[in-house]
């Protein structure tokens, strides 16, 4: 997976989700569980879910993003957001 850096910071950490359908990408800024599928992926983990075929969950500091580029669902540490399109919501 390619990913930018500056040249002292350290290399991110990837494992891949939802039987290869995600990622999660592991930063010195933070964390994002992001996913792409033609068919609705499923996952959950780490207090968080996605149900959906494009979207990302971002986790800056104790801050949480959803980034919906498709209808779907996720939740948050129990707090759940729905989008009929794209949009980005701030948890």
């Amino acid at each position: 997976m390619l990913y930018p850096r500056k040249v002292a910071e350290p290399a991110p950490t990837f494992e891949a989700l939802a039987n290869g359908k995600g990622a999660k990408v592991v930063t010195p800024r933070g964390t994002d569980w992001a996913f792409l599928s033609q068919e609705p992926v499923q996952w959950t983990g780490e207090g968080l879910s996605f149900t959906g075929t494009a979207g990302a969950i971002r986790k800056v500091g104790d801050k949480y993003t959803v980034v919906f580029l498709e209808p779907g669902e996720a939740t948050v540490n129990g707090r759940t957001v729905k989008a009929d399109k794209p949009q980005e919501v701030a948890l």
